[in-house]
């Protein structure tokens, strides 16, 4: 195995890394929402259950309607707690949590050994063995969520350069404009296709 061919894992590493980073941070804020909805509604539940009909009555709320209230609190949780276990969000970011360290393990000796610039062969072709362990034991990205996970990648990418270029500029207008210049790239190639 050549060095040339260690950067290459090094470039798939990087954006399985990203990809695996922001299904990590998806996962964990999607099992957070259902916690908290759960726990809301657990709370609508019990704060019912202890008011009496008169304490009802002077907020306008009939017998009927804390009976519906109560029931739709009950109903609610048992839904999320289904979803919940169903999904299993937490789990999902946990493997994806772990992927990343594996994966930024595996980026760091990359980058390691791309700087030595006088690799050996020897030493290549055992970090090339460890970088295809590594991948193939990590969960995979789906295939849906390819396309979304590689421009999040490049986005990144682009983006940390424009941080890197422009270290006083706010980050959001860095933001606005890659994604002003590259709304303006895309209309520019199609227009210019039309005419042809």
């Amino acid at each position: 195995m050549t060095l040339k061919e260690i950067e290459d894992h090094y470039r798939i590493i990087d954006q399985t890394l990203s990809g695996h980073a922001y299904l990590r941070d998806r996962y964990k804020r999607s099992a957070l929402g259902a916690d908290l909805l759960l726990f809301a509604s657990s709370i609508g539940l019990c704060a019912m259950v202890f008011i009496d009909a008169d304490s009802l009555a002077k907020i306008g709320i009939s017998p009927l309607e804390a009976r519906w209230i109560i029931g739709l609190c009950s109903l609610t949780n048992f839904f999320i707690s289904i979803v919940v276990l169903r999904v299993d969000w937490k789990e999902r970011s946990e493997k994806y949590r772990q992927s990343c360290v594996t994966l930024g393990g595996l980026k760091a000796a990359c980058r390691t050994l791309i700087k030595q610039e006088t690799a050996t062969p020897e030493e290549c072709d055992k970090l090339g063995g460890e970088c295809a362990a590594g991948l193939s034991c990590v969960p995979e990205i789906p295939e849906k969520l390819f396309p979304k996970l590689k421009a999040h990648h490049l986005r990144k990418v682009a983006l940390s350069k424009l941080v890197d270029a422009n270290p006083g500029a706010p980050v959001w207008i860095l933001r606005a404009r890659l994604l002003a210049t590259s709304t303006t790239q895309v209309v520019r190639a199609k227009s210019s296709k039309s005419n042809e």
